[in-house]
């Protein structure tokens, strides 16, 4: 996996990230596919409340170590926040 800094926030994050707004439907299956990413490099997750369920299920795909090994890219106020 290649990466990249973020801006001039001082991560590294991987140039390919996990966009949460089309988990598949089966809960199981998308708390797989995100813990695959994560395992295989990927480290930028993005997610938002309007994206249905995305949220509640990226939660408990980061249960179990995982949280630690991502970077969130949220908005807050209308500015884009960051969180490793």
């Amino acid at each position: 996996m290649e990466y990249t800094q973020l801006g001039n926030t001082g991560l590294n994050v991987s140039r390919f990230g996990l966009g949460c707004m089309r988990f598949p439907n089966d809960k199981t299956k998308a708390i797989k596919m995100a813990r695959y990413v994560i395992d295989n490099g990927v480290n930028y997750f993005d997610t938002a409340y309007v994206y249905g369920d995305s949220e509640t299920i990226t939660g408990e795909a980061l249960q179990n170590g995982y949280r630690k090994k991502i970077t969130f890219v949220f908005r807050q106020n209308g500015r884009e926040r960051y969180s490793a």
